[in-house]
């Protein structure tokens, strides 16, 4: 039976999405959206009713209630997310949420101690991790007798994004966390599932403001420090992790290389797929092409050997994966590990946030990583 979802707030990512995952009704189903602009709820409900009625409602409380939605897609602002995954927890329905979850790690660990000890299911919506793509890299970035142990991990996930009265991004008031919230959290996604979800010992971070008058993060340069690595009859070996995110560019990057001990992989589109970016602006349906993940491996020598995995009938934006995921989950109950592990990872995504955000306070000084905490997922 179909999970029967919520939307609250439907904005352009959900716009964007919703092809992709509500396209039969079988797996997942919209049952109702909520807006605050209760027109907008409303044309979106009619769009989206082609499987089954589809509710409008002009408050998200009133959505919370309803007794047929049994999850919530939670599309807001980072600022009021907290409250609603609080309120969600109340009604009984499972969450998932976009990123970043909250403004800092403290409140992360509150909102997801709050709606895990009421046995529901939680997740953030980050898609690419969940994609068959991802899955494959990760067994290159695992492969000792290939790559050996990962010393470091160079990213760059940069858009175009000009600062406009309307870009709810450079609003502080809703969105604190700018660039490195939106874009720096797939950086740093990437750079934990690289490690292996090994904590920082510190952090330093650069800041370029939205402009003279908004602090907003426009753009972001960070650099981790780990742990060094120790293996037999060898020096301590320096681990390092270091990324640039920001809405400043002149065009997409979003490019990745992992050094190893032996080897280097690198690739160029860890969140998008290409072929999906050419097409995604003028498509609105169901897209089951391939999605090729192309990587090289550049050894000491300086010898590059080009990989090709092709992922057949691959969602292009791992978004089907994503939530076909989330429902497997709510229909086994439990704690899954791969989801535990997931939600250890968002606490260790914003105990790094914070991180960032206290170096940029003091002026680009490495500050010590406080990642400790005896949360229980």
């Amino acid at each position: 039976m179909a999970l029967q979802w919520g939307i609250i707030a439907p904005g352009g990512i959900v716009e964007e999405v919703s092809p992709f995952v509500f396209y039969d009704g079988g797996v997942n189903a919209i049952r109702a959206v909520a807006s605050r602009n209760l027109d907008k709820a409303k044309a979106f409900a009619e769009k989206f009713s082609t499987h089954g009625p589809v509710k409008a409602y002009g408050s998200y409380e009133e959505l919370i209630a309803d007794p047929d939605v049994q999850a919530v897609y939670l599309a807001t602002p980072t600022i009021p997310r907290k409250i609603l995954v609080e309120k969600c927890a109340a009604a009984g329905k499972h969450v998932l949420a976009e990123k970043p979850l909250c403004p800092t790690a403290n409140e992360v660990e509150e909102m997801i101690q709050k709606i895990k000890g009421k046995g529901l299911q939680f997740l953030d919506a980050t898609h690419f991790v969940h994609h068959p793509r991802t899955h494959a890299i990760t067994q290159v970035l695992r492969d000792q007798s290939l790559l050996g142990h990962v010393t470091d991990v160079t990213s760059s996930f940069i858009a175009n994004l000009p600062e406009t009265p309307t870009q709810i991004r450079f609003m502080v008031d809703q969105e604190p966390l700018g660039a490195l919230g939106d874009l720096g959290w797939y950086n740093l996604k990437l750079t934990f599932l690289a490690f292996d979800n090994l904590q920082p010992e510190s952090v330093v971070a650069l800041t370029t403001p939205a402009s003279p008058t908004n602090p907003a993060i426009m753009s972001m340069t960070v650099v981790l420090k780990f742990p060094d690595l120790h293996v037999p009859n060898s020096k301590p070996i320096p681990r390092t992790a270091r990324f640039v995110c920001g809405f400043n560019g002149s065009s997409l990057v979003q490019s990745v290389v992992v050094q190893g001990t032996k080897a280097a992989v690198e690739w160029s589109d860890f969140v998008h797929p290409w072929s999906y970016v050419a097409r995604r602006k003028n498509t609105r349906v169901l897209d089951t092409k391939t999605y090729p993940l192309e990587y090289k491996i550049c050894k000491r020598a300086g010898h590059v050997n080009a990989q090709v995995v092709t992922v057949e009938n691959a969602d292009a934006a791992g978004v089907d994966y994503l939530f076909r995921r989330f429902k497997r989950a709510v229909d086994e109950g439990g704690s899954a590990p791969d989801i535990t592990s997931m939600l250890q990872a968002d606490v260790l995504v914003h105990r790094t946030i914070d991180a960032c955000i206290e170096s940029r306070e003091l002026g680009g000084v490495p500050v010590d990583f406080k990642g400790k905490s005896g949360a229980r997922m």
